[in-house]
């Protein structure tokens, strides 16, 4: 699977899986993670919506996930998703994402 790495306001770098946007598989694991719907380029990338869930299964990240529509309208092409269990971590990393970003589907 391909990856790709984003930096947070920290400087720190996040690893996520990257999936294209109309093949996000079905059997994502029940566990929680971070997510990020995104614009990809020949030479750049765009969060588009950052976000992240205590269940990947449970908060479909896919179509039925209240912001597809607005980051498909905005050219998503990719989701990349980073599995990770501890809600207290995933809350940081996320802001930590944020604070760097705009994405227009957060607002």
């Amino acid at each position: 699977m391909a990856t790709s790495k984003w930096k947070g306001k920290s400087g720190k770098e996040y690893t996520f899986g990257v999936y294209d946007s109309d093949s996000v598989p079905d059997d994502l694991p029940s566990g929680g993670g971070n997510y990020i719907f995104v614009k990809r380029g020949a030479d750049s990338k765009t969060a588009l919506y950052i976000g992240e869930t205590g269940n990947l299964k449970g908060r479909p990240v896919g179509p039925k996930h209240e912001k597809w529509s607005c980051a498909e309208d905005r050219g998503m092409n990719k989701v990349h998703i980073r599995r990770l269990s501890d809600q207290e971590v995933r809350k940081e990393v996320e802001a930590d994402l944020l604070a760097d970003r705009n994405p227009p589907c957060n607002g």
